[in-house]
């Protein structure tokens, strides 16, 4: 189980590699969910939208979110990237 908690952009698909290789074996499928800054809420023009975290306690929750899918699911590996700060449209 890896939880990344950052400010830096990142490439997904890099990512998806290096979870991949620090598998045991070979995974037969990857699913994942990539969250974007939209451009319009409620009629609006946004152009960023700025994350806060808090420290310590946004690592505990995501590691415990992990642990429940690998107790419900015979995993072989899951990758959670949180980012925050000002996220750009």
């Amino acid at each position: 189980m890896i939880v990344k908690v950052q400010k830096e952009d990142f490439t997904t698909q890099n990512q998806i590699e290096d979870l991949k290789n620090s598998c045991k074996e070979i995974p037969g499928a990857i699913t994942s969910f990539v969250g974007y800054v939209r451009d319009y809420s409620n009629g609006e023009r946004i152009t960023s939208l700025n994350i806060e975290h808090y420290h310590g306690m946004t690592e505990k929750m995501l590691m415990e979110i992990s642990q429940k899918a690998s107790q419900k699911w015979p995993l072989l590996g899951t990758l959670i990237i949180h980012r925050y700060g000002e996220l750009n449209t």
